[in-house]
């Protein structure tokens, strides 16, 4: 089975506006101006618009934007098409000033966790298409998927932590699972949502458990290694190694909380092993079937450019600090702790201290409440046995009180920094390391990303799908619905069935009565008779599709 994927952007959503309610009015005006300079038709179920790119941008339920890239067949793609998704949001923004003259536009964020208080996350999920026949997921893909972070880790503080612990996930700590079925709460590590999103024997792998990144190289790589993975495994082909899945969070949590790379964690049979072990030994099944039928013919490019990256790490981690997201930000994050006079080392100490004040403010009639450093430490302070507790702590460290209320600014300003990172304008923090030409994070061949930004890539129905939107949209009437397996025009009662993925035979049908029904259904009421009607769709496409296999119409 060939090799096809696509990528998910959650962007975090705030409106530089002071008022509170600007937000509720700035999300709906940013999906106008996106109907009216975007090439696009509009879904049949949800508000959100499928792009001449073969892409889908929308608004997803946690009320942010979300930009979905077509069906891709190799890593240089999915880096362009999730690139373009960018630049379209950036285009979109830069025509806020002359949309709404004096309205301050929105600012959009490629960041993973909120630090206002509100413990959200926004992810980036990733999605495989594979045969579902070996039986093998779970269990031999969650051990990838928590050590990959070596390599595709954002990097950031802890959102946990109430001081500054530098991890190289900051999603991690909200994988509360495993194995869930769930997206927005107690998420799990492997995901079981199995919408193929096509018809026959087909299944889609989608991966939650994933975050935003701004480096080419970062994103090539989870993209391209997890590929080989799941092509490994879908052909029956795993290494030994089992994580139990109750320690599967703890696992990953450890990880990441270790920049240096060199805690090992704790296996099925006994073993302990280091996140570059585990990474190498999938490593070597790769490089081992690199050439055979199954794995895709960019298989070898792959494999050289991870076995690169993980002797570049255990050699030393901070050879990455220009290519990968965390090492990046690691590397950021020291110079400006250190011009503040902190030593890096201090963090853990006075995040502690931060810790210890505010578990003893719980009790009081403070808790919750803002208080300054100046209160807690004076004379009214209603912690005193607190302070004077750590005060002989913090003097075996050469440290004292003085350097609270630097810390807790530096702590501000770091949250901060950590937010702007990903920031889609000219003041985000990895768009201005860039433009200082600082960063070797470019992979050669994801460009041209503007030529993605209207185009879809070749073969496969996301190629059918871009075209026919391309042509059809400028018609600009009602009845025209797309969604990833199908374009209805209502108007004529047809269809173009793009349910094979690989881009078989898409010719115009007459709908059948129960389609129409179904999607008359869906566009006026969304109620759960549309949803059955679907389902008997869904198994009449199947009968359908079996017939043409056993006439030996299927594609080859």
């Amino acid at each position: 089975m060939p090799c096809l994927f696509g990528l998910e952007t959650e962007y975090a959503f705030t409106s530089s506006s002071e008022e509170p309610a600007r937000r509720g009015t700035q999300l709906p005006r940013l999906m106008e101006m996106a109907g009216k300079h975007l090439v696009h038709l509009g879904g049949v179920r949800d508000p959100g618009f499928y792009l001449a790119n073969g892409g889908r941008f929308y608004i997803d339920s946690g009320g942010h934007p979300e930009f979905a890239t077509p069906e891709c067949s190799d890593p240089w793609e999915a880096v362009r098409y999730a690139a373009a998704g960018d630049r379209i949001l950036m285009d979109l923004l830069a025509r806020w000033p002359e949309t709404y003259p004096g309205e301050p536009a929105p600012i959009l964020h490629k960041c993973n966790v909120d630090h206002g208080g509100r413990r959200a996350t926004w992810g980036a999920h990733d999605s495989y298409m594979h045969k579902g026949c070996c039986g093998l997921l779970p269990d031999a893909l969650i051990p990838h998927l928590i050590t990959r972070i070596l390599y595709s880790g954002a990097g950031g503080w802890n959102p946990r932590s109430r001081g500054l612990h530098f991890v190289l996930s900051p999603r991690a700590s909200f994988m509360e699972r495993a194995v869930s079925s769930e997206s927005t709460q107690t998420r799990g590590i492997y995901h079981t949502k199995d919408e193929p999103l096509a018809l026959g024997d087909i299944h889609r792998l989608h991966i939650i458990f994933g975050e935003n990144l701004c480096s080419q190289t970062a994103l090539w790589l989870k993209v391209g290694a997890t590929a080989l993975v799941v092509a490994l495994l879908d052909s029956g082909i795993a290494p030994d190694i089992s994580i139990p899945r109750p320690s599967a969070p703890a696992a990953l949590r450890r990880i990441a909380g270790d920049p240096s790379l060199r805690a090992p964690i704790s296996l099925a049979d006994g073993r302990r092993l280091t996140a570059i072990q585990i990474q190498r030994a999938y490593l070597e099944l790769a490089e081992k079937y690199a050439r055979a039928p199954f794995m895709p013919s960019w298989a070898e490019a792959v494999c050289g450019k991870w076995r690169e990256t993980l002797d570049r790490l255990e050699e030393d981690p901070s050879s990455m600090r220009r290519a990968l997201d965390w090492g990046i930000k690691l590397d950021l994050y020291r110079a400006r702790v250190e011009s503040r006079g902190f030593d890096w080392s201090s963090l853990s100490i006075w995040s502690s201290v931060v810790g210890r004040v505010l578990k003893a403010l719980e009790p009081t009639e403070y808790r919750g409440q803002s208080v300054s450093v100046e209160f807690v430490l004076g004379a009214q302070s209603p912690i005193p046995r607190t302070i004077r507790e750590l005060t002989p702590m913090l003097a075996r460290k050469r440290l004292d009180w003085s350097a609270l209320r630097p810390f807790v600014d530096l702590r501000r300003e770091m949250l901060e920094i950590d937010t702007r990172f990903g920031q889609l304008d000219a003041r985000g923090i990895f768009r201005a390391l860039e433009t200082a030409n600082v960063l070797e994070h470019r992979i050669a061949g994801v460009d041209p990303i503007d030529h993605a930004m209207h185009e879809p890539p070749l073969g496969g129905r996301a190629e059918l799908r871009g075209r026919w939107i391309r042509e059809l949209a400028p018609r600009s009437r009602m009845g025209l619905y797309c969604e990833w397996q199908g374009i209805w025009d209502l108007g004529e009662r047809k269809v173009l069935d793009l349910s094979d993925p690989l881009g078989g035979p898409a010719d115009w049908r007459e709908m059948s009565p129960i389609e129409n029904a179904g999607l008359e259904m869906d566009r006026e009421f969304g109620s759960p008779l549309s949803s059955r009607l679907r389902e008997r769709l869904a198994e009449l496409r199947r009968a359908r599709a079996a017939r043409r296999r056993q006439a030996g119409m299927t594609r080859e």
